[in-house]
């Protein structure tokens, strides 16, 4: 078997084979995958779930209502975020004060 494919494939006639893989494969990917069917059934399934085509976009609000419902929403948020701060850090003073009272060696670090 080998000494058939070293005779056809010897010298410039191994350089030709080489030249026509080179050249066809590409050109042979390129057909099969340009098929509407396949493009289709394999790469939009998958090119949907790698960029979430089917997932909504976050959409501003537009109207004025919409803007105030959304800005009312965040102040609401920004209040919530403060006392939550402000609770924590009471909490943390009153914890350093009691520390501070005890005398535990924690504190004199």
């Amino acid at each position: 078997m080998s000494r058939i494919l070293g005779r056809i494939f010897s010298g410039p006639r191994l350089e030709v084979a080489k030249f026509g893989f080179y050249v066809f494969t590409p050109m042979l990917t390129m057909y099969f995958t340009g098929i509407p069917d396949f493009l289709e059934n394999q790469v939009e399934p998958l090119r949907r779930k790698l960029f979430r085509l089917n997932d909504q976009t976050y959409h501003p609000p537009t109207a004025s209502e919409d803007i105030q419902e959304y800005m009312e929403a965040l102040r609401t948020r920004k209040d919530r975020i403060a006392a939550a701060t402000a609770a924590n850090a009471s909490a943390s003073h009153d914890l350093a004060v009691r520390e501070e009272e005890s005398g535990s060696p924690s504190s004199t670090a």
